[in-house]
């Protein structure tokens, strides 16, 4: 007696694979992006706490941030040289800015200063919409610190002066997976504020991040101008918890939080 097996043809078995390899290929990225997102997010979270426990004990050592004597700076005076004694004659009084208070509880692992001493990426860093923003290694008006977690941190005085309109009266910088690319605002890069003494994300006007489409906070899909930059990008990754601003143009802070 012939027993007869059934079995798959090599046909079979190499159309299977190939389709596997396509779902894979269309699937994998996606999940590798929403891991590469949620940790992006959570390290938004403790940096958030670790700057508000840090900014609570200086200002108990100290008084308020709004008594600190914070320096405007001149925007005039952002040159890329990394070298304190050519920065712009209006822009020296930076230099007395008191960042110390809260340097000083932070877990520093390397002090820069406002030199180019490799805290930051010797680059620009581009804007949410791929266009270069700033190289703030090179900008003397940052104090630029390396935690002990690897996050950079670089800190300023209010564009406005000692505080402005809401209370704001530091504007930092904080990339949070070191000098690995893409060095990206919106991406590996978010900016914050010290406002009303607390550690926030960092807004031009009062409430303005809390309302509106993306396409008014955060999108590399708008050739505008506030939104493109990405200066706006930390609220909605904070509060929101995604970084779907990314993948789709529609978003809007209170009708559709996810692009799916």
């Amino acid at each position: 007696m012939k027993l007869k097996y059934n079995a798959f043809t090599l046909a079979e078995v190499l159309i299977t694979l190939g389709i596997i390899g396509i779902v894979a290929a269309m699937t994998i990225p996606s999940l590798v992006n929403k891991y590469r997102d949620k940790q992006t997010v959570v390290a938004l979270q403790k940096i958030s706490s670790i700057m508000n426990q840090a900014l609570t004990a200086a200002i108990s050592e100290n008084g308020s941030t709004a008594y600190w004597g914070v320096d405007d700076f001149v925007n005039s005076g952002d040159h890329n040289t990394g070298d304190t004694n050519t920065d712009d004659i209006n822009n020296l009084d930076m230099e007395r800015t008191p960042i110390a208070p809260l340097i000083k509880h932070l877990k520093v692992i390397k002090d820069c200063g406002r030199n180019a001493k490799g805290c930051f990426p010797d680059t620009y860093i581009k804007r949410v919409n791929g266009v270069n923003d700033r190289n703030i290694e090179r900008q003397t008006r940052y104090y630029k610190v390396v935690l002990a977690d690897g996050t950079l941190v670089a800190l300023s005085g209010a564009e406005y002066g000692g505080t402005d309109d809401f209370g704001q009266s530091m504007e930092i910088w904080v990339d949070v997976n070191g000098k690995k690319a893409p060095n990206t605002l919106g991406k590996d890069v978010f900016m914050f504020a010290v406002q009303n003494d607390k550690f926030v994300p960092y807004a031009w006007r009062k409430n303005e991040i809390t309302s509106g489409d993306i396409s008014e906070i955060c999108s590399p899909f708008v050739g505008g101008d506030e939104g493109a930059r990405g200066y706006l990008c930390a609220a909605w990754a904070l509060y929101k918890g995604n970084l779907d601003y990314l993948y789709c143009d529609d978003l809007n802070w209170d009708t559709k939080t996810k692009c799916k």
